[in-house]
């Protein structure tokens, strides 16, 4: 199994399937699919992570700009 990522010289606490890989490598429908159950598993895990993402929604209902702005932030 493969070591999750450093965040400041610590192991990331986000789960792979939700990570910023997940959203990197998917376009249109299934990015977007993505991004929405990212948003909403990540908001049910324990501690900081939870508190940060509870309750976030998506707010882009275009799958072209969200494309696009992940391509910006990355």
């Amino acid at each position: 199994m493969p070591k999750p990522p450093l965040t400041l010289g610590k192991p990331s606490s986000i789960p792979s399937k939700y990570d910023w890989q997940s959203l990197r490598l998917k376009d249109g429908d299934a990015l977007e699919i993505q991004y929405c159950h990212t948003l909403e598993n990540l908001g049910k895990e324990k501690g900081l992570l939870g508190v940060i993402f509870c309750k976030s929604q998506n707010k882009i209902q275009d799958p072209a700009k969200l494309k696009r702005l992940v391509e910006l932030i990355n």
